[in-house]
């Protein structure tokens, strides 16, 4: 559900949708910390299983995010923690 807002003790999503806290990933390398919905380990194995899949098949330099295309879009977001698995392709 991308980015959290902190309201009241909850965290709730764009959509109005609370997020329990087991489920939020905490972003504290700026001034303010920001919180995200957390990727589950389903959604982080078909990423891998889909982006080997392209990069075996087409001649892909790069994997990028929207918020890295454009300013415009804040997903996948620092949730996704790309450096973690980006260096495997």
């Amino acid at each position: 559900m991308g980015q959290l807002r902190l309201e009241g003790g909850k965290f709730v999503a764009e959509c109005g949708r609370e997020v329990p806290v087991k489920e939020v990933y905490t972003e504290d390398s700026g001034e303010v910390p920001t919180y995200w919905h957390d990727y589950t380990d389903v959604q982080m194995r078909v990423l891998n299983e889909v982006c080997g899949l392209l990069v075996d098949t087409y001649p892909i330099r790069d994997i990028v995010g929207h918020s890295e295309v454009t300013s415009r879009k804040v997903d996948p977001g620092p949730a996704l923690r790309v450096a973690d698995w980006i260096k495997f392709y």
